[in-house]
């Protein structure tokens, strides 16, 4: 008796599996991740972090490393570059494994040599500025990346008298949920003269030419 018992338990639960298979196959299931909220510790370098690091990977994936020393964050960012296409310009390599390696590693070496600061912004062409802060790894005029595509900001902007200072507050505040889940981080160092600056050049539309 107990056998046949469990032969029919056993029976209506390859009926059951096999409806809820049945029904699977025939629905679409939608799976919604968690919002990516998180930034990099707010230190010197930090801007630079969060806009060359957070375009490939989340914050987390930093906080789960060993403590690493300069020379092992320096082989691992030269890796991504490197190895795995992130498009971190070569010249930021160094202050980028400095910050790692201050605040998510063994600490920086006395003896170390501190890595060339970048130009003051208001130095650059707001092209450069655009790539320096890691801009055009998440957007592109044309084509959604990460970001939407700067001729949809635009578009969206087009009659809005008050498009400059949303974009500026965008860059500077970062946020989420205006153009999907992606996050994008706050640049808070981004001073308003060169937040306007660059809201003002992509609303302009000058990188599509």
């Amino acid at each position: 008796m107990k056998t046949k018992i469990q032969k029919v338990s056993a029976g209506i639960l390859v009926v059951t599996l096999l409806a809820a298979v049945s029904r699977l196959g025939a629905e679409i299931v939608t799976i919604h991740l968690p919002v990516e909220t998180g930034t990099y510790k707010n230190a010197p370098g930090v801007s630079l972090a969060n806009a060359q690091c957070l375009t490939c990977h989340s914050v987390e994936y930093v906080q789960m490393q060993p403590p690493l020393s300069l020379k092992a964050w320096t082989a691992e960012v030269t890796k991504m570059q490197q190895k795995y296409g992130a498009p971190v310009p070569t010249n930021l390599i160094p202050e980028i494994s400095h910050y790692l390696a201050a605040n998510y590693g063994t600490g920086v070496p006395a003896e170390a040599v501190a890595p060339t600061q970048v130009p003051p912004p208001s130095d650059m062409s707001v092209e450069k500025m655009a790539t320096i802060y890691g801009c055009l790894s998440c957007h592109k005029q044309d084509v959604k990346v990460v970001g939407p595509a700067y001729k949809d900001v635009r578009a969206k902007y087009l009659h809005d008298p008050d498009a400059i200072e949303k974009i500026m507050g965008q860059i500077r505040h970062g946020g989420t949920g205006k153009w999907g889940t992606a996050v994008m981080p706050p640049f808070t160092a981004v001073s308003d003269a060169d937040a306007r600056r660059l809201a003002e050049w992509i609303m302009s539309g000058d990188g599509s030419k």
